[in-house]
């Protein structure tokens, strides 16, 4: 009969006051020892939590050694490890909390020699490792998990080629850095990976009932670098890789199909990804710098139509990217410093703690006579943690919550036939030749699905600015069809 082990290591405090902390290593640790119990189905007595002090190399390297010379081949070994990782001594390493920094090819694991070499050797045919360190030189660095020269890919490449059952994670890529977050509680890669364990995030499964390793290593490529991108003011850059040694597909965890009622659909909106914009349209000739003595009307969609758009309604955007600038600072009582302003020709930024505001213009892809002046907003703190006045920040509040969705492209007439099969008391309209499906619910509230863009959009009449959308966000028919949203939208950044 088949068995389940795993090793999980977390050092956030080191022996030497030479070795700077690893923020959240414990957490990541501990709440992946959690995962593999409850998702991974490995009996807690099978799994080897070394935290700290206990992770001392001795330790470390009799475990390894004791473990993967026990496994058969019809058993299951996962390692896990977050903390400092290094090339020394001609391989990679990993850091314990005995490693002395004088000392670095003693005091360390060597990696190819107890893992790789082992696991290769062994009769275990199923073998997962998730490492949460990077290198790239030995001083510190807040929040990021990195010591000595990078970590070097080519020897796990000839570990996974070695065995077609066979994957490794990797929370960044050579000379990147490996970052963590108070917002999270954890470094952001593991965060997200024992979210995607979970079942939590739609875009790692696939199926409905299963998380692979490429679909895995997809969405950890994707949410990491966006996440630090959108949700924080970290500029460093942060790429996840995997390699994965598989004949067909390596399934990690089966979270099972998703528990709906029957009349719920089983779309799977990204509350975490959510924004709020507001699209507006008017004919060029409405623009404040449009002429009429001078100026035609395009006729035709064209480059030269859109570069104009955007040059006519420039000095009226400039002006508006300025007023939110300025309306930051005074509602929300920041300084200079911590506003980020960035301008283009007819489009721009405006970053804070809180949020994110960016506006562009154009021609209308749907009417060639009309310019387009696209807002949005990306909550960067709980909405319940903004003041009253927050709006005012804003010349035109959102009307719209766009949520992204994952795995409904193709899916039309699946979607159509749902809502007709569980007789939703909406009024439905639906066009194949755009993929969309527009349901109107009797208190006003307007859905709109786009599968092709695998996007879902929110309005409710006379309800604008991104708090009071939050706040509609409710009632039994909305929830039928989108799920229930979570208390809070938004996150904190650091």
């Amino acid at each position: 009969m088949s068995k389940a082990y795993a090793v999980v290591i977390g050092i956030e405090k080191y022996f030497s006051k030479a070795i700077e902390g690893v923020p959240y290593a414990q957490a990541d640790a501990v709440a992946f020892a959690d995962i593999l119990e409850k998702n991974l189905v490995v009996p807690k007595s099978s799994i080897t939590l070394l935290l700290n002090e206990a992770a001392h190399k001795a330790e470390i390297e009799d475990q390894l050694k004791y473990i993967i010379g026990g496994l058969d081949e019809s058993d299951k070994f996962y390692f896990f490890y977050a903390g400092h990782g290094l090339w020394a001594g001609g391989t990679n390493r990993l850091t314990t909390w005995d490693t002395q920094p004088v000392n670095l090819d003693g005091t360390t694991v060597n990696i190819e020699e107890m893992l790789l070499t082992p696991l290769r050797k062994s009769r275990c045919k199923q073998s997962a490792i998730f490492i949460d360190a990077c290198a790239t030189e030995f001083k510190t660095v807040a929040d990021a998990r990195d010591i000595v020269s990078e970590m070097h890919r080519r020897e796990f490449e000839k570990f996974i080629e070695s065995n077609e059952y066979l994957a490794a994670f990797f929370a960044c890529s050579a000379k990147e850095r490996s970052y963590s977050t108070p917002a999270l509680g954890h470094g952001i890669w593991t965060y997200h990976l024992i979210e995607a364990l979970r079942g939590s995030e739609p875009q790692a499964i696939i199926r409905d009932e299963w998380v692979t390793g490429e679909s895995l290593r997809d969405y950890l490529q994707d949410v990491v670098p966006r996440y630090i991108r959108t949700q924080t003011k970290i500029r460093g850059k942060q790429q996840p890789y995997a390699l994965i040694g598989a004949s067909g597909t390596f399934a990690l965890s089966y979270v099972g199909r998703p528990d709906v009622d029957g009349r719920a659909l089983s779309l799977k909106p990204d509350f975490k990804g959510a924004y709020f914009r507001k699209l507006k349209t008017m004919p060029f000739s409405h623009a404040a710098s449009f002429s009429r003595y001078h100026h035609t009307t395009p006729e035709t969609h064209n480059d030269y139509a859109d570069n104009w758009a955007r040059k006519l309604l420039a000095d009226d955007i400039a002006q508006e990217l300025q007023e939110v600038y300025h309306g930051a600072k005074k509602t929300l009582g920041l300084k200079s410093r911590d506003v980020a302003k960035q301008s283009d020709v007819g489009a721009g930024t405006v970053d804070t703690e809180f949020f994110r505001f960016s506006i562009e213009a154009g021609q209308n892809p749907d009417n060639p006579k009309e310019v387009f002046i696209l807002r949005e907003v990306h909550l960067r703190a709980p909405h319940s943690e903004l003041p009253a006045d927050f709006e005012s920040i804003f010349r035109e509040s959102a009307n719209e919550l766009v949520l992204p969705l994952s795995g409904i492209k193709g899916q039309f007439e699946e979607i159509v036939d749902a809502i007709e099969e569980r007789d939703f008391d909406v009024d439905v309209s639906d066009n194949p030749t755009t993929g969309k499906i527009e349901i109107k619910l009797l208190d006003g509230t307007v859905v709109l699905i786009d599968t092709k863009a695998e996007t879902l959009y929110v309005q409710r009449y006379a309800v604008d600015g991104c708090i009071d959308i939050v706040n509609h966000i409710k009632g039994e028919e909305l929830e039928q069809i989108i799920g229930k949203a979570p208390k809070l939208i938004g996150r904190k950044m650091i």
